[in-house]
């Protein structure tokens, strides 16, 4: 039986996993991203998880991987994270490997959506996924296909400009949806607010994170509150806008605060309902299902739905 890897590929680690040819998962692991050659690390280490694990060419049905950055046909448009600029994935993966295996590469949030769809209970054709984290990244999967737009960066919803002021990205605009609604904008709006003399429960501010913030705001600390119905108010804005054009059903929510759970939920799907076309507004907005995992079963998706 062949098998299929999946590699989701982070700034700070490689989610690796292995499944059978159904996209049964066998095995998961991960390991520190190689920093020491330049892109060319990441594909020798990338190489080096292949045959820890006994694998061969004729063991390997497809490679499904994962990487932060606009990605087309298997090129990725600059990652920022990793510190790479255009890079042909798929080719470079193959050279490292010594042989030619399928290999399908795409977005990292582009490939936790379909991971996401593709674990869905209830059958459904079209959603949304956001991740909140670091970042703000999203996924969008139309009548079962992942959508990757005209250069890779169909879903870049964190860099939906939602004002003209505020701090600059990291992409080098301003009002980014990023800058005002990941999990590192709610420690510094946190951190902002208590330093212009709003009071708060929380003691130092260099303790403040996006978790004590979300705990302190369902504990009734007012400051805390602010912020997150601040950062609650402009992300269902902007799903509601964004839902506009793709009307799909549900959108899920993932990421590190979504840790944060129903709380979020609630506040996030008041904002949407507020903010939605009339036609759109029965959109569920939900908890994403994988967690961490999406990512390396969207990689199995992607061979299964294309080898």
């Amino acid at each position: 039986m062949k098998k299929i890897v999946a590699f989701d590929i982070g700034g700070t680690a490689i989610k690796s996993a292995i499944f059978d040819d159904k996209g049964t998962l066998q095995e998961k692991w991960s390991f520190e991203t190689p920093r020491q050659n330049g892109d060319l690390a990441v594909f020798e280490g990338l190489k080096a998880a292949i045959e820890e694990k006994g694998l061969k060419k004729d063991d390997i049905l497809g490679i499904g991987i994962g990487v932060p950055g606009p990605v087309k046909d298997g090129v990725v448009e600059g990652a920022v994270n990793l510190g790479w600029e255009k890079v042909d994935v798929k080719k470079q993966l193959i050279e490292a490997l010594g042989y030619d295996v399928p290999v399908f590469v795409g977005n990292d949030a582009n490939i936790a959506a379909v991971g996401e769809y593709s674990r869905r209970s209830e059958p459904i054709r079209s959603m949304l996924f956001v991740t909140l984290g670091t970042g703000v990244g999203g996924g969008i999967v139309l009548e079962g296909t992942m959508h990757e737009g005209a250069t890779g960066s169909g879903a870049e919803i964190g860099h939906m400009r939602m004002t003209d002021e505020g701090i600059q990205c990291n992409c080098g605009l301003y009002g980014c949806l990023e800058t005002l609604t990941s999990a590192t904008a709610v420690s510094r709006l946190m951190v902002e607010a208590i330093e212009k003399g709003a009071k708060s429960s929380i003691a130092d501010i260099e303790y403040v994170n996006a978790k004590t913030v979300f705990d302190h705001a369902k504990n009734g600390d007012e400051t805390a509150l602010s912020v997150v119905d601040y950062v609650c108010d402009t992300l269902g804005d902007a799903l509601a806008k964004i839902n506009a054009v793709i009307d799909v059903p549900l959108i899920l929510i993932g990421g590190g605060l979504s840790n944060a759970g129903e709380f979020l939920i609630h506040k996030v799907q008041a904002s949407y309902e507020k903010n939605a076309f009339h036609a759109t507004r029965g959109a569920e907005i939900k908890l994403a299902q994988l967690g961490n995992d999406a990512g390396i079963y969207g990689g199995a998706y992607l061979v299964m739905n294309h080898g």
